[in-house]
């Protein structure tokens, strides 16, 4: 089933447009053909610092940015992403692609070598745990079982699938739960 996961991101790399999602279930995609992001910042003054410049999410810049850093994979790979992902939520802590950023981290932390399965893991269950309601939930909540079933823990792995199939009906993950 490893492997599985692994031929699927291999397939996403090769695949022209970028997932980006912002709504519960709803996924549309977005050709993208840069892989640089101009971001808008804001200056703020306060007592202790002067023009500190943070990145201003809701105008597009946070788009741009999570485009950026998912171009870097289709550049460089799973290794060469990792960090601009990080940097992303880093940057945008608050913006709707955050939930698709942890998720790609997983992925990527699957593709490396060697995989960082704890880290991966650790991805999947914060997008199952903390954005239940978003596009990536179902796929991060399959990933979590698929760990642990590779990692003989079959009746949190039996658990999972059971509630891809009642929390996620209609979803192709929910399928793969439903033949588990």
């Amino acid at each position: 089933r490893l492997g599985q996961v692994q031929e699927e991101l291999k397939k996403s790399q090769n695949n022209a447009t970028l997932p980006i999602s912002t709504d519960s279930m709803n996924t549309t995609t977005t050709n993208t053909t840069t892989s640089t992001a101009n971001t808008t910042t804001a200056n703020i003054n306060n007592s202790t610092t002067s023009n500190i410049n943070v990145p201003v999410a809701g105008d597009e810049s946070d788009k741009l940015a999570y485009i950026a850093a998912y171009e870097a994979y289709k550049a460089g790979g799973a290794a060469q992403a990792i960090t601009p992902m990080k940097k992303f939520i880093a940057d945008y802590p608050k913006s709707p692609f955050v939930p698709n950023a942890y998720y790609w981290l997983g992925e990527f932390n699957l593709a490396i070598t060697p995989p960082n399965f704890a880290a991966a893991s650790s991805h999947f269950k914060l997008v199952m745990n903390q954005y239940p309601k978003t596009a990536k939930a179902a796929a991060a909540t399959y990933r979590v079982a698929t760990l642990a079933d590779v990692d003989h823990q079959q009746a949190t792995a039996i658990s999972l699938m059971q509630s891809l199939v009642k929390n996620y009906p209609g979803t192709q993950e929910a399928g793969y739960a439903a033949d588990y």
